[in-house]
């Protein structure tokens, strides 16, 4: 094996000018008065790519080609909500914080109770226009949760298979339009609803991707129950889904969000899960739920494939959460708040259940 002389030489001389360069400092830039320095501003992070997401103002995408990712950081930079507080200690307003656009829907809604350093602030104005939330410091016995609409289309199907129930599971892309319509005041500790309040805020939409069930129709009507309870019980299970698979998947409860709606005829297609309260007798009993787990963040960051795959196990471990509750009628630990659903919600997504088999 013979040794080109030419190559040897170029690989020793770029690795002295590699050394030289790494040695070399940099000329120092004249220092600035202080004067016209700009008063500091909380800083947008921007991750790129597939990572797991931590709370903040983050925004996580899925494909980062050059162009791309730099078209996404100026995009989410300059959405960004900035939390000001209407006024300080001082009697100043101050700017104790900063979201992204889609979280403020939710966090920094007007009349919505933020928490920043464990102290409460009470939101008084949103102002889309400025991007900025005027907040001012409370002492209250409640949080806030926002009352969201969201409809989920598929756009493309990764993977699909039918199962015993009859259903099926399948992940793949999908667009989600939500829309924060009111609000709920939840009681500290016994999470009680002590109150709520209406809420226009604009349309968010996302491309994202999602793991769901489909109940189909034959497994539904042979539930013993009536159509309101069954609507309730469906509710009820996706709520107890969810929570077991931010367990499976060590993720945050805000890094997956939840929705029901109505098997597409086609990947095309879109049907929203409203139309079911305005849908006659005979439509009703003809719909056939997908119940969707979905990525919260743009892009997905990973979860619906490894959904798909441990479906098994997601709905084993969520028939023994429900099973071994011992609530009544339904809780914040199983499916849901009783007060929120119907009083058969845990047997309805028990029956459920026990009709599934992956």
């Amino acid at each position: 094996m013979k040794f080109n002389r030419s190559l040897g030489l170029t690989i020793v001389a770029a690795a002295l000018v590699t050394a030289y360069g790494c040695g070399k400092e940099e000329p120092k830039k004249a220092d600035t008065p202080a004067a016209s320095a700009a008063p500091a501003m909380p800083e947008a992070i921007v991750k790129i790519g597939h990572v797991g997401p931590t709370t903040g103002p983050q925004a996580h995408l899925g494909k980062d080609n050059e162009n791309g990712a730099r078209m996404a950081i100026d995009d989410a930079n300059a959405k960004n909500i900035v939390i000001d507080t209407t006024v300080n200690r001082n009697g100043k307003p101050e700017v104790i914080g900063e979201v992204d656009f889609s979280s403020a829907l939710t966090t920094v809604h007007p009349k919505a109770i933020y928490l920043h350093q464990g102290q409460q602030y009470h939101v008084e104005r949103l102002d889309f226009g400025q991007r900025k939330a005027y907040v001012k410091r409370v002492d209250v016995d409640y949080f806030t949760d926002a009352i969201r609409y969201t409809q989920v289309r598929v756009l493309e199907i990764a993977e699909e298979q039918s199962a015993a129930g009859p259903a099926a599971r399948a992940h793949g892309d999908v667009l989600v339009r939500s829309q924060v319509v009111g609000f709920k005041k939840i009681k500290f500790f016994t999470n009680e609803n002590v109150g709520s309040g209406k809420l226009e805020l604009p349309e968010n939409e996302m491309h994202t991707t999602a793991f769901w069930v489909t109940l189909e129709h034959e497994l539904l009507a042979g539930l013993p129950f009536t159509l309101s309870e069954r609507q309730s019980g469906i509710f009820g299970l996706v709520y107890a889904l969810a929570s077991m698979a931010t367990l499976l998947l060590m993720c945050d409860r805000r890094d997956l969000g939840t929705a029901v709606g109505e098997r597409p005829p086609s990947g095309s297609a879109d049907i929203e899960w409203q139309d079911f309260a305005t849908a006659t007798g005979t439509e009703k009993e003809l719909f056939e739920p997908n119940l969707y787990l979905y990525d919260a963040y743009p892009g997905g960051i990973g979860f619906s494939e490894p959904l798909y795959r441990v479906c098994h196990v997601l709905l084993a471990r969520t028939r023994e959460l429900i099973a071994a509750c011992p609530c009544d009628n339904g809780c914040p630990s199983c499916v849901g708040p009783a007060g929120d659903k119907s009083e058969r919600s845990k047997e309805v997504g028990l029956a459920i259940l026990e009709r599934l088999s992956f």
